[in-house]
């Protein structure tokens, strides 16, 4: 990581004045937010239970809708990212990576476009191994800015927009000798400068260039998954705040104190931009996110921009809204330099030979006899079209999240994007469809207009299209379109929408589908009500999930609530480099705390360089020592604690914290029913020191391993024990093949050092399944579980004053940890592997 700002003094005083004057940060102090949430929703994950919608407007449109074959709204959605993602992500031959692959229109390549629209898909869709394959991709395409170009040929070579690997030179088009027209398809070759069958069809060379829209859903995508999946693995968060860094430096142009947002690194600006790549939720996000965590020391200094692009570009647009009317739709592309928005001119380097006469040659312009560079037309789309139909998406989406442009929201001269959806909304619910052929403009909804509402004009298409728009009922034109509904809070009128939105795909058989298909799954997930802003959870009213309670013999356990980790129900401590981690050991896994036993006075302490995801605690403190150890939310009933030592300063989690203002939060259940126990004293087993015993499910008394790799064999099924204790290099052997293990303890559980837990494969010693073990201890005593053993499977200690897991870095924690007084020493990792709860079920 560049740019860590750091400091060689200690002291909180100079540790304070450094992170004010040097990188703008907090002074450690968290924020607290002004409402209650329930932290065990577990809104860091599986969102799909929750039927939370937006804050503003309509929470979704698909109130008591009936989806095919009778699915949830979930498993719709989820059915339509398989196959949307059979058809367009692929693997990438030349990196390895994934990307999304466009259509047979444009020979399956790939745009950044469809890479943001894929990320952001995954993020929603909850699907972390597709996100970090196609951020992979992401990144093996970064140019010197830190942004990605903005189209990749199906065999990895970066090219332009005309199929020719960049950097290169000026491009030439293919005529007719006679009539000067371009053929049909153009023909683009290179060095032709003095071949009479070629003229100059490009201004200037091609280098690598970014697009701004794929830019911001990039950049986006990687803060949602940071909120929704913490950061590992690829830092989300890290990349993400580089590539808003790299955004600002270099897609937007400052100018006599206006932010213009260009149309990517390499061009754009006032006198040409596409109204569609102005994301304000994007940019309200974006300053967010530079607040909360100022790790690059350069920064603080872009926080202004996120609210200065905002207020230049609604500007921009409000221009654009005084000459659009009634229908107030905007253009593909724009001019907003002068007194009226106009047409773009000169905005492209593209040269267009035509002819308008009709008279079958090429219009000799400036009338000198010959056909060249001077006699060219310039061709960029004033229609609402194929660009400008991401508009309705992009204003309704920021007005759901953030209420802009509400009335009475702010000053009443404040425009925004409530008033542009709600302008386009009134127009788009005057017209039919869905309708079949040809429709006509002036009352279907058809696939473009004018930015008044009248016919799609040819004069003002862009050069790609010789075709007549403004026809056909589109895919893309039909989702878009009914983003609007939810603002204008119409639940007839958003019904009609979302079903039409549903019953519209594009044939994956035919040659364009990859547009359509892809910005309709999108629109499928914000009418949903799904579009989720995991960044800020401050507006939203998160309910606790019902419990889904387990009752096996003495334990009765929530279900809800078994992602941790690690749990402690009135006190958790991880130490010193300890780590919470996924089974892998790529990602982190969670740790959390409660207040069941009533006990306000409990605490979480995560230590020095100890590394974890979601730091989730009902209890009254939470102190953090460390730096870089929660990638996750920090959430806590009371007050929270960062200490930034060691001289670096890294106030990343400024924005990570919600207090639930003193209420319990109702956190994970553990009852146990000790008179349950069924222990039998009088049959103690014990594998004297080299020896082996066989168990079968039943009741015991004392089961005790020795020395000397003593072994001890436990078949499949369920034990009631009063002491379980192993001496050093003790084998624990498990047959889980039929059923899970599962040890009632009503005293003891103590295992020494080197002891294994293990089972049979093919004749060989293998770890144990972690997920079919499972321990579940009454007593009060310490719980030991010493250094370098190699434990496999869950255990639930609520009782016990002190849950101590101490086995180190030499030695394996397969499974979980959860009791009421949970510690975990000092370089210990615990690899987080659920117990197969639907085992106890059959």
């Amino acid at each position: 990581m560049k740019n860590v700002c750091k400091s060689a003094f200690r002291y909180l005083f100079v540790i304070f004045v450094l992170m004010f004057a040097a990188c703008g940060g907090s002074s450690g102090k968290t924020e607290s937010v002004n409402n209650a949430v329930d932290i065990n929703s577990r809104y860091s994950r599986n969102f799909e239970d929750l039927d939370i919608g937006y804050p503003y407007g309509m929470k979704s449109a698909d109130e008591d809708y009936v989806y095919p074959d009778n699915l949830t709204v979930d498993e719709y959605l989820q059915q339509e990212y398989n196959e949307w993602k059979s058809h367009y992500v692929v693997t990438d031959p030349a990196t390895g990576f994934l990307r999304v692959q466009r259509d047979a229109a444009s020979d399956y390549d790939t745009v950044s476009e469809g890479m943001g629209y894929g990320l952001l898909l995954a993020v929603y869709l909850d699907d972390r191994a597709t996100f970090d394959g196609l951020l992979g991709y992401v990144d093996a395409h970064l140019d010197d800015t830190g942004l990605m170009h903005w189209i990749i040929r199906k065999d990895g070579v970066e090219i332009s927009e005309f199929g020719f690997p960049i950097d290169h030179e000026i491009v030439y088009v293919k005529v007719d000798p006679a009539t000067k027209l371009p053929l049909d398809p153009p023909q683009y070759e290179l060095d032709k400068e003095d071949d009479p069958e070629y003229l100059r069809h490009t201004g200037f060379r091609r280098s690598k260039s970014s697009a701004t829209d794929a830019d911001v859903d990039i950049a986006a995508a990687l803060l949602l998954a940071h909120a929704r999946w913490g950061s590992y693995k690829p830092s989300y968060i890290r990349k993400g705040i580089e590539m808003i860094v790299a955004i600002c430096k270099e897609d937007i142009e400052v100018k006599n104190g206006d932010y213009w947002l260009k149309a990517g690194n390499g061009w754009g600006g006032q006198k040409g931009w596409n109204p569609c790549y102005f994301t304000p939720a994007w940019w309200k996000m974006f300053k967010e996110a530079l607040e909360g965590t100022m790790h690059v020391c350069d920064q603080r200094k872009y926080i202004p921009y996120c609210d200065n692009v905002i207020k230049t570009m609604f500007r921009e647009m409000q221009k654009i809204d005084a000459i659009n009317s009634p229908a107030g739709l905007y253009p593909d592309w724009v001019n907003t330099s002068g007194e009226t928005p106009a047409k773009t001119d000169k905005l492209s380097d593209r040269r267009y030979f035509l002819d308008k006469d009709g008279d079958g040659f090429a219009d000799d312009r400036n009338g000198d006899g010959e056909i060249d560079i001077n006699d060219y037309y310039d061709l960029q789309s004033f229609n609402y079209y194929y660009d400008a139909v991401r508009v309705p998406w992009r204003m309704a989406h920021a007005y759901s999240w953030y209420s802009s442009g509400r009335p009475r929201a702010k000053e009443k001269d404040y425009f925004g994007a409530y008033d542009i959806v709600i302008k386009m909304g009134k127009f788009f619910s005057t017209k039919n469809f869905p309708f079949d052929g040809e429709g006509n403009w002036s009352t279907d909804l058809v696939d473009g207009y004018s930015i008044t509402g009248g016919q799609w004009s040819v004069d003002d298409r862009d050069g790609f299209n010789d075709a007549d728009g403004g026809k056909a009922y589109s895919t893309t034109h039909i989702a878009m379109d009914a983003c609007v509904a939810l603002a204008m809070e119409d639940e007839a009128l958003a019904a009609k929408f979302y079903d039409a939105v549903i019953k519209k795909k594009d044939s994956f058989d035919g040659t364009y589908h990859y547009y359509g298909n892809s910005v309709r799954l999108l629109s499928l997930l914000y009418l949903s009500g799904k579009m989720y802003n995991y960044w800020n959870m401050s507006k939203w009213d998160l309910e606790r999930k019902e419990a889904d309670m387990l009752t096996y013999g003495p334990l009765t356990i929530d279900l809800a609530y078994t992602e941790y980790a690690m749990y402690g129900t009135h006190h958790a401590d991880l130490h010193d480099r300890a780590k919470l981690l996924d089974e892998s050991g790529n990602g982190h896994s969670d740790m959390g705390a409660g207040i069941k036993d009533k006990m306000l006075d409990g605490s979480m302490i995560i230590g020095d360089w100890a590394e974890l995801d979601d730091a989730i605690c009902g209890l009254s403190r939470v102190f953090d020592r460390s730096i870089w150890s929660v990638y996750g939310w920090t959430v806590a009933r009371g007050e929270v604690e960062f200490n930034y030592s060691h001289g670096v300063l890294y106030p990343w989690h400024s924005n990570r914290v919600i207090r639930n203002l003193g209420s319990d939060p109702g956190c994970m259940d553990f009852l146990i029913d000790k008179n349950a126990f069924t222990p039998d004293p009088d049959n103690d087993q014990a594998a004297q020191n080299g020896g082996t015993i066989n168990l079968s499910p039943g009741n015991y008394g004392d089961i005790t391993a020795g020395n000397n790799r003593a072994a001890i064999y436990f078949s499949g099924g369920t034990y009631h024990i009063e002491r379980f204790k192993t001496e050093p290099d003790a084998r624990i052997f498990f047959d889980t093949s039929s059923q899970p293990v599962v040890i009632f303890i009503t005293d003891e559980l103590d295992i020494k050092s080197r002891t294994k837990f293990l089972q049979m494969s093919g004749g060989n010693e293998e770890p144990a399944d972690a997920s079919r073990i499972l321990f579940i201890v009454a007593s009060e005593k310490t719980v030991y579980l010493a250094p370098q053993v190699e434990w496999r499977g869950t255990v639930i200690a609520p009782n016990t004053g002190y849950l101590n897991v101490d086995i180190g870095i030499n030695g394996e924690f397969y499974g979980a940890v959860w009791g009421k007084d949970v510690v975990v020493h000092q370089d210990t990792s615990i690899h987080f592997v659920e117990f197969d709860w639907d085992t106890l079920n059959n």
